[in-house]
């Protein structure tokens, strides 16, 4: 084969100064078919599609692997993909570390109460300043992060580095594992870890098996004064619970 044909669906022209700089960083026999439509007799080898359509799987009877750009694996494509058992799916991870730093900001913004604060100095109001703290210092606390992949592991590193005792929930660790300062727990520990935890940070993707994982047993395991941050999707969580 002369070319390897990937297929990025998109309605930008080829003037684009992010399909120029992609195509410049692909490799020589990689060709990169940027268009709404294939062109006529085109035969892509990979998709690069986060949510494709039954449209896009059927123009591609050689596609031999799909790139969601962001993590996780929506329900629509694995529905699709059931009868395509020979498509291998791969997720990037370019998003980790924004998210990361959003699941450490929404943390902090907690923990200092940054928004009521802000409020109240907006409307001129300087009585907390006054009056006997009620922010939470993360400093000496535990730490429970849940999912060890590239922004667990990067929200843990930030958490470790703020002095916090981290424990991570990761689903190929046994007890007593450890990566660096973090310690590494199955998930049949997460009930366990609940219970001690000042943080908990939930960093894994929806499936049938993480789906309403933190149900009202669990968040009856949390001590009232922990914050819980969801950077995963809003179904990991029973939030009527």
């Amino acid at each position: 084969m002369s070319s390897y044909p990937v297929w990025l669906p998109t309605t930008a022209g080829d003037d684009d100064p992010f399909l120029a700089h992609l195509r410049r960083a692909l490799d020589d026999d990689v060709e990169l078919l940027a268009a709404e439509q294939l062109p006529a007799g085109a035969s892509p080898k990979v998709l690069v599609r986060g949510l494709p359509d039954p449209e896009h799987l059927a123009a591609c009877p050689e596609l031999d692997y799909l790139v969601i750009p962001y993590a996780g694996l929506p329900k629509r494509t694995v529905s699709l993909l059931r009868d395509r058992p020979e498509v291998g799916v791969h997720n990037l991870h370019h998003n980790a570390a924004p998210t990361a730093e959003l699941a450490v900001a929404l943390l902090m913004a907690c923990t200092k109460e940054i928004l009521a604060h802000d409020r109240d100095l907006r409307r001129g109001d300087w009585r907390r300043r006054y009056e006997d703290a009620t922010t939470s210092t993360l400093a000496g606390g535990h730490a429970v992060v849940v999912g060890y992949g590239a922004i667990g592991q990067r929200v843990a590193h930030v958490l470790t580095a703020l002095g916090m005792r981290v424990t991570a929930i990761r689903r190929s660790a046994t007890e007593g594992d450890r990566h660096g300062m973090v310690s590494l727990e199955p998930p049949s520990s997460l009930l366990r870890s609940l219970r001690t935890a000042d943080a908990v940070v939930l960093c894994v993707p929806l499936t049938p098996e993480t789906e309403g994982m933190l149900d009202a047993s669990m968040l009856r395991q949390l001590p009232s004064t922990a914050y819980l941050v969801n950077v995963g999707r809003g179904a990991l969580v029973d939030e009527r619970a």
